[in-house]
């Protein structure tokens, strides 16, 4: 076998390698019903929230968190909701952060990192503290704001 030859198998062996393990940790999309009723509770946990979420602000900025806006019916949505978030090993994306992270559960149901910038030190407006607080808009990954569970600073 010709160097040439040999080149092109260890190039279609890393093409192998990547689509498996990148279908490996690939998220499932989650099914139309599944998405519907989390942004239900999404809303609904924006509405329950939004007297505090409305005077969180971006760290080192004047820009709310909260980007409310009114759609058909009068009814008020927001970027922020309760959801659940837990400490794990930093993203692939990441590979100058060392150690744990915070990742949060958007209201799609995918779990996105959340970069230490944009995680502000205020009060957990929920009565036991146990959910994170997560700000963030539909269509990217961008995190607004995040307000980790109570008791984890």
């Amino acid at each position: 076998m010709n160097a040439l030859h040999r080149y092109y198998l260890v190039l279609a062996l890393i093409a192998f390698i990547l689509l498996v393990t990148g279908n490996a940790f690939a998220q499932a999309a989650p099914e139309p019903q599944m998405l519907e009723e989390m942004g239900r509770l999404r809303q609904e946990g924006h509405a329950e929230h939004h007297d505090v979420y409305k005077d969180w602000k971006m760290p080192q900025s004047s820009i709310s968190c909260c980007q409310e806006r009114r759609v058909e019916g009068g009814e008020v949505q927001g970027d922020c909701y309760p959801t659940d978030a837990e400490m794990r090993p930093a993203g692939k994306e990441n590979p100058l952060v060392k150690g744990n992270v915070w990742w949060a559960k958007r209201f799609d149901g995918r779990w996105i990192e959340i970069p230490e910038s944009r995680i502000i030190h205020e009060k957990n407006p929920d009565d036991t503290g146990s959910r994170a607080h997560l700000c963030q808009g539909d269509e990217s990954t961008y995190v607004y704001c995040f307000v980790p569970p109570t008791g984890t600073f």
